[in-house]
């Protein structure tokens, strides 16, 4: 499991450990806690072993970023689509969009590094869950099912993955 991110649940329902080489801490999870995603909106963080896909970054809040994945620079123009019948459902998509999205570019901290998983695509089947990401963790308890770890020691995750890194995320 070496240079893979652990995602471990805990005894509280909305924080888990994490674990990625020597690095570990407490990260939110989503509001259902960790469990097996059934839908859209179900607040599950899903359990399961994901591709890490592409990084996105605020250039303005976060340092150049080496990484062997994608660094994406997210923009004012910067979404992902979260409408179950789009054909863009769980892609990124340039705003303004007349779909339902969420926006990338954000006031908070939250989206300030984001690193994208294969968690329902190629191809995403209606339904069945969007933007399961992980990124950095905010004042809020809990996600809507993603993983959100401290900015730091995301970005020191970040610098370190390798092309085969993964998520795991169990009980």
């Amino acid at each position: 499991m070496k240079n893979n991110i652990i995602i471990k649940k805990n005894k509280s329902k909305y924080k888990a450990k994490f674990y990625y080489n020597n690095l570990s801490g407490t990260c939110q999870v989503g509001f259902s806690g960790i469990g097996k995603k059934i839908k859209e909106g179900d607040g599950f963080t899903p359990i399961g072993i994901y591709d890490l896909l592409e990084i996105y970054y605020r250039k303005d809040k976060v340092k150049r970023i080496y990484s062997f994945k994608d660094c994406i620079e997210i923009t004012k123009k910067s979404g992902w689509s979260t409408e179950p019948t789009d054909t863009h459902y769980n892609k990124y998509v340039s705003l303004p969009y007349d779909k339902s999205h969420e926006k990338l570019h954000r006031s908070d901290a939250c989206y300030d590094l984001i690193i994208t998983t294969n968690f329902n695509s190629s191809p995403a089947r209606e339904y069945k869950g969007s933007a399961i990401f992980i990124h950095c963790t905010d004042s809020s308890k809990f996600t809507e099912g993603c993983v959100a770890i401290p900015k730091n020691q995301l970005l020191c995750i970040i610098r370190s993955l390798k092309k085969n890194s993964k998520i795991v995320i169990t009980y």
